[in-house]
């Protein structure tokens, strides 16, 4: 059957449409002629539900749907046209939507529109393909019915059952639980017990919310069927989403045992396991799918290609997820998988199995607006945190899942739980957010998000050296977390009087711009009228310093420190002083305290960070320097001293090979659009 492309005339239906619908639109459009088809498509499905019965909105979809290749989207919104368009119009969509089906694989609900193009389009050009794809199919869905619904009273009875079977299949394929679901029941009035429409119903109750009774649906399928795999491998997803672990492996075992040719096996098989993240079980279906040759389910080769990854094996993962592209351009787990094969290691959220929508019921968005409503934004964070709570004295099991969540979720999911403990801080949440800061799991920024949390709110569940394992760039090492935190408050010096900080803040002006005789004398004014104004001693040692005058520089520092054991300056100094003697550990010794403080100015915490990575340099721990590198560039990006700190870690030639990586990433961006 021949898909016919033709420019039509986009129409209003009933009302004009509203200014804000219109600019909306249009802004959909934009993103669909600059190549941005996916964003252009959520816009477009987002309208959708807001005027149901606009054709420009639907025709809009219908053409991104096509350029994607998205078959499920294309065939569910041209049916909503339908009762839209009249003569050559409706007669092309009719066309379209039996070549949509049979690219689905829905022989039945294909030959319905096509039988509904003959009949009620006799005339159009393209009804005679019609006709005879009707004498081809008709044969085969006969016999087919034999298997699933046995004998009825006439051939046309039969072929609408399966229409109404295929029916099913599409609305819960494609999401739309809620068309499914009385269809389900209609067929299941006629045919009681009907196996392949139980499964089926089962998936629909369970994506509308309805746990307990998709569960009890896929339980009766296995009293009659104890094999039936769909049933299995649903009600190990059932377990698993409801945090059942136990339960949902003992239905896996079942599952693992089944050995036949059906071509749906392997995905399901593969689907599984992937919800248990078994990694190695679901490479070995893969494998063995594989090695049938047969054409493999797109499903399948996003799960073995996370799998593949998780196992080490990256070059496979990207080419089953180009493979998976390629079989269905329109598939969005692995367009989203592939499309962060040009990021550096750190920055990918691959591998995972599942987006943030598979963790749910679809009724999650009903939940969180019923906990939350439709004003989030404007909630206060106790009505956040009311809502959350809420959330989950309903479903009191996610703390349970969100391991899951975070290993074998997308950053979507990941993101979810993360603002989820921390709002509802529970010891064993926290607990969840800690181990997940410490796995491998995800992009380095979200999991040190996590720990910096923990840091800033929970230091008491850090290591007592405050040095965590954590994973970055694809390497685990330890990261020292900060247990204090960066203000920017200039800093209340008591027991001074104005004339002598005006004194003071004049020397300093003068070190600055390079008058360091007459910035010694001022200093030493100071000294003499505040003899404990600490700061004092240590811009004049730093006077001493520029003048080359180094022995009484230290000499003084070592004074001030003496004096003044609390000044912070005074001791990080002397510690830097140390370790260019290498006298290393001296040097940790002087820095410990500072760690421990609950709160650093950014003056203070610039000299810290210097010091860290120069001790942390003079003891060949570069990855350690690379730490408190990330670490200031994460307070003060700006800084133009972080570039000279990154070329004293990495070298000249490692910071050029990074910009011109950079560079080539923008020059594609700019190529797309």
């Amino acid at each position: 059957m021949t898909k016919r492309k033709k420019q039509r005339k986009k129409t209003a239906v009933s009302r004009r449409p509203s200014k804000n619908l219109t600019i909306q639109l249009a802004e959909a459009m934009a993103f669909y002629e600059e190549g941005e088809v996916v964003a252009a498509r959520q816009q477009l499905l987002g309208l959708i539900k807001q005027r149901p019965r606009s054709k420009s909105i639907l025709l809009a979809l219908l053409e991104v749907s096509e350029r994607m290749q998205d078959w499920r989207t294309y065939a569910y919104y041209a049916e909503q046209l339908l009762p839209l368009e009249r003569d050559e119009d409706r007669a092309e969509t009719l066309n379209n939507l039996v070549y949509a089906h049979i690219q689905l694989i829905y022989p039945a609900l294909a030959w319905y529109f096509a039988k509904e193009l003959t009949t009620k389009h006799p005339d159009f050009e393209l009804t005679i393909q019609a006709q005879s794809l009707l004498t081809g199919l008709e044969p085969t869905l006969l016999e087919e019915a034999e298997g699933l619904v046995g004998a009825t009273a006439s051939p046309n009875e039969t072929l609408n059952l399966m229409v109404q079977h295929d029916r099913v299949r599409f609305y819960t394929e494609s999401g739309h639980p809620e068309a499914a679901i009385p269809e389900a029941e209609a067929i299941l009035e006629k045919i009681p017990n009907t196996i392949p429409i139980l499964n089926n119903l089962s998936l629909a109750q369970f994506m509308m919310g309805n746990i307990a009774q998709a569960t009890t649906t896929a339980e009766n399928v296995l009293a009659q069927d104890p094999d039936n795999f769909h049933a299995l491998g649903n009600l190990v997803r059932y377990s698993v989403l409801t945090a059942h672990f136990e339960q949902a492996q003992a239905y896996a075992q079942r599952l693992e045992k089944i050995n036949n040719d059906n071509p749906y096996l392997p995905t399901k098989q593969a689907e599984a396991f992937a919800f248990l993240g078994d990694d190695e079980k679901v490479q070995a279906v893969y494998k063995r799918a594989a090695a049938e040759g047969s054409d493999l389910n797109p499903l399948l080769l996003h799960l073995a290609a996370a799998a593949f990854y998780r196992l080490g094996d990256e070059k496979s993962a990207w080419k089953l997820w180009q493979k998976a592209v390629k079989q269905m351009p329109s598939f969005d787990m692995a367009q989203a998988s592939l499309a962060e094969k040009p990021l550096p290691l750190g920055e990918r959220s691959v591998p995972w199995y599942w987006p943030f929508s598979y963790w749910f019921p679809q009724d999650i968005e009903q939940l969180l607006d019923k906990h939350f409503g439709k004003t989030i934004q404007r909630k206060s964070a106790r009505g956040v945190e009311q809502g959350m709570k809420a959330l989950l004295a309903e479903r009191p099991y996610l703390p349970k899942l969100f391991p899951y969540m975070l290993e074998l979720g997308d950053r979507t999911a990941r993101e979810f739980v993360l603002n989820f403990v921390r709002v509802v801080e529970t010891p064993e949440l926290l607990q969840v957010l800690y181990d997940f800061a410490c796995s491998p799991h995800g992009s380095d920024d979200l999991r040190f998000e996590a720990i910096q949390f923990i840091s800033q709110h929970h230091p008491d569940m850090l290591p007592e050296n405050k040095e965590v394992p954590m994973w970055r760039n694809g390497q685990q090492s330890n990261l020292f977390m900060m247990g204090f935190e960066i203000t920017d408050e200039p800093e209340l010096v008591e027991g001074i009087s104005e004339e002598v900080l005006q004194k003071h803040e004049e020397a300093t002006d003068l070190l600055l711009d390079d008058k360091l005789e007459e910035a010694e004398d001022m200093l030493q004014e100071v000294i003499a009228a505040a003899p404990n104004f600490y700061s004092a001693y240590n811009q004049l040692a730093l006077v001493y310093e520029r003048q080359g005058r180094e022995q009484e520089a230290r000499a003084l520092v070592e004074e001030t420190h003496a004096r003044f054991p609390d000044y912070l300056f005074a001791r990080v100094t002397l510690a830097r002083i140390f370790t260019q003697e290498k006298r290393l550990e001296e040097a940790r010794e002087l820095l410990k305290p500072v760690l421990r403080l609950p709160k650093l100015h950014i003056s203070e915490f610039r000299v810290l960070a210097r010091a860290e990575m120069d001790l942390a340099l003079a003891d060949n721990q570069a990855e350690g320097a690379r730490t408190w590198l990330e670490m200031w560039r994460r307070i003060e990006d700006d800084n133009p001293e972080l570039l000279q700190w990154q070329m004293r870690i990495d070298g000249p030639d490692k910071l050029l090979a990074d910009l011109q990586k950079l560079v080539g990433r923008s020059r594609k961006k700019r190529g797309r659009r």
